[in-house]
């Protein structure tokens, strides 16, 4: 299976964020934000996948009354679950 996502560990090593491989898609393009990619894949909202990450995977949330609140992982292993999970979303969508 490709990898379509990647961990990427903050600037300051605070946590690891959910990176995109826009090598794999270069012709991407939004208007928004990317970080909304993965709740896209999974059929819900941004908010809920930020409560998914949260609640379930340990993650933080921080940016409240953002438009767009970054996801924060403090485990590398609960990024990368999160990673597989996409990766396989995203993987059937493509030979779709």
């Amino acid at each position: 299976m490709k990898s379509y996502f990647y961990v990427d560990e903050r600037a300051n090593r605070d946590g690891f964020l959910i990176r995109l491989d826009f090598s794999k898609f270069p012709n991407i393009y939004t208007t928004g934000s990317y970080n909304v990619l993965p709740a896209h894949l999974l059929g819900i909202s941004y908010a809920n996948y930020c409560r998914l990450c949260r609640d379930n995977f340990g993650a933080k949330v921080i940016g409240k009354n953002q438009l767009y609140p970054l996801v924060i992982f403090t485990s590398k292993a609960a990024a990368l679950k999160v990673i597989s999970f996409l990766n396989k979303k995203i993987e059937k969508g493509v030979k779709e």
